[in-house]
Formats: C-alpha cells, structure tokens, sequence
C-alpha cells in the first residue's frame, strides 16, 4: 500500500503533541522521532511492531518500503536542509547487526558496554550526543540518570538554527503583557510589525493562524492562537491533521499588526509515557518486548526514549536594517487586523512539502 509520508507523519506529530501536552512550554522535532521509532520497528516482532506501526500509521505499508521510503528519505530531507541540525542513536547493549542495510548505513545503533556501570555508559553517550549534533546538547544525561536496570536506550535531538524572516518582515523589540493563564500576567520581551501575511480564523476552534515566511522560500513558522487565554487545551483535543491542512489551504494574504513574543526553547523531554499514552507499550516492559528481529535471544527492551529539542524566535532572525516602520507605539493609521499573541499558542514549522518539522506550545517565558 502506497504511504502518504508528510499526512501519516503530520498525524502523528498532532498526536504526539497531544500526549505531551501539559499546559507547560513544549518542543519536539516530529520528524526525528518518527524516523527513530520507525527504525527501531524495522527490528521487532509481534505485538511490539503492531503497537508501533499503529501509532506511527503504517497502515498495511510493508518494511521494505519503510526502510527505503521512510528512514531513507526523511535522511535526505533532513541532511537537505541546513537549518536542523540532529543527531539520533539507538544505544544497545551489545553488538548485533540489525539485518537492514539502510539502517546499518546510517549508523542508528551504537553499541556500548552496559557492564561498565551507567556512569561510563552515560558520558559515552553524552560525548556522542556532544560529537554528532555539534556540542548544541551539552551534558544531555545529567549524572545519576542511568541506572544499572537500563537497557536499550532510544535518544535524538533537534536543534533549528535561526533563519531571516521574509524581506518583507522587519521587525520592531517591544514589551508587552502576557498572561499564563487567566490569573497570572507577566510582562516580557515581544517583536512587532505591520505587513501582508497568510491569515485564517476558524470559527468552530475559536482560533486563528498567521505563517509567518522564511527567506528560504521553503518554510513557515505556523502559531495557531486560540480565543481564549485558557483555550490552547481544548484545541489541541479537537485539532486532526485534516482540519490543520484545511485552514492552511483557507490561508489569504491579509493586512496584520504582528505582536508576538520573543522566545528561546530548549527542552529535554523524556517520551516513555507519552508513547505508552499513544498505546506503544511492549517495547518497555521485559517480558513482553519483542525484538528478535533485532537479536535471536529476546532478552532486551527499551529503557528510556529521550528526546531534546531547541527553537528561538527573535526579531534578530531577520536581521533586518534598523529603518523606520510603520508600526510606532501603539499608534497607526493603517486599517491592520491585529493579531497579539498574548497568551498560551501552538507553533510549529512547516515545510512547503507540507511536512511539519517542528511543533510546540509556548505557555511561559
């Protein structure tokens, strides 16, 4: 069965974003952890690959066309694009050959003595992390965090690096209120400024969008922001890939007054119970993983599954020339729709191969 890559990768980036979801600050990069998850099914049987093929939607796709079509290409877009850099590694404790060529090539697994003790397993891993994704994740494992019970580890990162802002986008440094919540306020660094950008509003969600454009031509940053200050949670709930990809196409060039805040997310997040929550289970529990595709004895699970990821939102992105704007204090005599991020929204970056490669909600500074 032929797989719609960027739709079966957009849903479970929604999905996941959904098991996350907490009401704090979240980041992730979708399209790394879809190409571990889906690497390491290539190596289970039974009811192991069945829990992840569900979440990850391979719906009939055989693993052929997983390995090539899946692992292989979503390597190439990732090593096509300059602005991610990333590093993704299945750290197993002993050296056996997974039996699939695409994965051997790309050097997912990476073998270590797990008899050393977890603290040498742990700066292992932590000088490979620092090696591979350009020392943007220094100390990833803090000391203490293996144990002597840990296993076969699953660990990636992402980090976006700024990119200019269309031409078009020059920026203003502002500060203005945000409120957490409906009961707390802060007031914080935001970026302002007037232009023509891609706008919808979606009367059954109570939210609106605006896409903000790259210089790059290829991507957006997306920050979908709901009505009410405490709305972001009940959207997240009702939010499906087909209605996200229905406002995109309901997009229309409109005259908007951007607020929007400033923002720097670097996040390490521990995914274990986030997929548990989206029913991948047996690859956690001892006696019940099953990855004989991977080594004869079934005698390894999966310990942890850590994910870091790292995005910033400046006016400095478009280092744009100190020149007059339209924008002055709050004044201004053009009829521009305003939209102000003032409270808790959803942001994601999305590729004009309709494919999201970054997704989170930012609550708090």
């Amino acid at each position: 069965m032929a797989l719609d890559l960027e739709h079966t990768m957009n849903r479970f980036a929604l999905d996941l974003y959904r098991s996350c979801e907490s009401g704090e600050n979240i980041v992730f990069s979708p399209i790394v952890i879809f190409m571990t998850l889906s690497a390491i099914y290539l190596d289970t049987n039974g009811n192991t690959a069945k829990q992840i093929a569900t979440a990850l939607h391979f719906d009939n796709v055989d693993s052929w066309s997983i390995q090539t079509n899946v692992v292989g290409n979503i390597d190439i877009w990732i090593h096509l694009n300059d602005f991610l850099t990333s590093a993704n590694g299945i750290f197993a404790p002993e050296n056996h050959i997974t039996p699939w060529p695409i994965i051997q090539g790309l050097h997912f697994y990476q073998y270590v003595d797990f008899t050393k003790g977890p603290e040498v397993v742990r700066e292992h891993i932590n000088t490979w992390v620092a090696e591979n994704a350009k020392h943007k994740f220094p100390d990833l494992l803090p000391p203490g965090y293996l144990t002597a019970l840990d296993s076969l580890l699953m660990i990636n990162t992402a980090y976006f690096h700024k990119k200019m802002w269309m031409s078009h986008l020059h920026f203003q440094r502002t500060f203005r209120s945000f409120r957490h919540s409906s009961t707390e306020l802060v007031y914080i660094p935001f970026m302002q400024t007037i232009g023509m950008v891609n706008f919808v509003y979606d009367r059954s969600l109570k939210c609106k969008m605006v896409e903000m454009p790259f210089d790059n031509g290829d991507n957006s940053l997306y920050i979908l922001l709901p009505d009410d200050v405490d709305g972001l949670s009940g959207i997240a709930d009702k939010l499906t890939i087909d209605i996200l990809e229905n406002m995109i196409s309901r997009m229309h060039e409109t005259l908007l007054h951007l607020k929007i805040p400033k923002f720097k997310l670097s996040k390490t997040t521990e995914l274990t119970e986030a997929l548990k929550d989206l029913a991948i289970e047996d690859m956690f529990i001892v006696d019940k993983a099953n990855f004989t595709g991977f080594k004869e004895e079934n005698d390894i699970h999966v310990s942890k599954v850590i994910h870091a990821a790292a995005v910033e939102l400046n006016e400095d992105s478009a280092e744009a020339p100190a020149k007059s704007l339209v924008v002055a204090g709050e004044r201004s005599n053009i009829h521009a729709l305003i939209f102000e991020a003032s409270h808790p929204f959803l942001f994601f970056e999305y590729h004009r191969n309709s494919l999201i490669w970054s997704m989170g909600r930012f609550s708090k500074p």
